[in-house]
């Protein structure tokens, strides 16, 4: 008796999950196989490329926080040689200064080689920066839920390719649903 139970409490789980799995292809307009099998192919596509734009975010967010700080070197050197006009004896200031002219120097060579002619302002370079984490943050919630979802649809397709092998099941569902079964001819 006991066994008995179990099995039909089992079958039972069986058909709401059965049930939930209809409900989901049905909402989704899914109820063709090769149009599911199409739909969680275009879900691993698309979290594959908001993978890949995360990947190109965090470069560009890592050349802005290097050239934001190229910038502020060359701003805070920039100021020492300026001070060199107002020093008494121009020869000890340079002397004393050295490693900030060949640092000036340095960053100079490699702004230019980055292609900056003008040197853009600290808030400029920083609403650059904040929008490009604000963007990630998006794209990084965005895969998120695109990853919830294919854990789903890996959950559906397990279900549904269960339902196409139990030929019982189908029935049992549609006369639980209150769905006439199409007439076979």
């Amino acid at each position: 008796r006991r066994q008995r139970q179990m099995c039909i409490r089992d079958r039972l789980n069986n058909l709401k999950e059965a049930a939930r799995t209809f409900n989901y292809l049905s909402e989704h307009n899914l109820l063709n196989y090769e149009d599911f099998k199409n739909h969680v192919a275009d879900s691993a596509d698309a979290i594959q490329a908001t993978e890949s734009k995360i990947q190109s975010l965090n470069k560009q967010l890592d050349a802005q926080r290097l050239l934001q700080k190229r910038c502020d070197v060359y701003r805070h050197c920039r100021t020492v040689l300026l001070a060199e006009k107002d020093a008494p004896d121009k020869k000890a200031y340079q002397k004393q200064h050295q490693a900030e002219y060949q640092l000036h120097d340095t960053t100079l060579q490699e702004l230019s080689g980055l292609g900056i002619k003008k040197l853009p302002s600290q808030e400029k370079l920083q609403k650059q920066l904040q929008q490009l984490e604000t963007e990630l943050a998006a794209t990084q919630k965005e895969l998120t839920q695109l990853q919830a979802d294919q854990r789903t649809l890996h959950i559906v397709q397990s279900n549904f390719s269960s339902m196409l092998q139990d030929a019982n099941i189908l029935p049992e569902l549609l006369s639980l649903i209150h769905i006439s079964e199409p007439t076979r001819q």
